[in-house]
């Protein structure tokens, strides 16, 4: 298609090309830090499974590749039918506390949370960009759209 275009003009998409930050990493490059996923908040990188509120690593793992190039980006806790069993208990628990808070409460826990994800939209685009193998922009689409459901079910 380049040689089709004018010299010039050729030349600068060519410039411009080189000059891009690659927000994929090259094919073969092992990732398992947000440091080199290029997160600025690296917490909300995640290995292990929340379970009753805490982070619980579990014996085995498995891989967590980029479709765009194959490198592993982490390995992540496989959970364990007694894991998702304890998971399934503390929610059921939780949700008889949540459903006696107050209306104010719950809104301004959705609201929050409506917050944080505006908040990180770049960091949760780059991660759902860099699992699911779609472009930057829909990631961070998602994230933003995913978002207003918090601030919806907070109304």
């Amino acid at each position: 298609m380049l040689s089709t275009l004018p010299r010039r003009v050729s030349r600068q998409l060519t410039l411009r090309a080189q000059h891009r930050r690659p927000l994929l990493p090259p094919i073969g490059l092992k990732m398992s830090t947000a440091a080199n996923l290029g997160l600025k908040d690296v917490g909300l990188y995640k290995t292990k499974g929340l379970v009753n509120g805490e982070w619980i690593k579990s014996s085995s793992t498995f891989s967590v590749s980029n479709p765009a190039n194959g490198s592993e980006l982490a390995q992540v806790s496989e959970m364990t039918v007694d894991d998702t069993k304890e998971a399934i208990l503390a929610a059921e628990s939780a949700f008889k506390t949540w459903s006696k808070t107050t209306a104010k409460s719950r809104h301004d826990v959705l609201m929050k949370f409506f917050q944080l994800m505006n908040e990180h939209t770049e960091d949760l685009g780059r991660l759902l960009t860099l699992e699911n193998g779609k472009p930057f922009t829909e990631g961070k689409s998602e994230v933003v759209y995913s978002a207003s459901f918090m601030e919806w079910y907070g109304r």
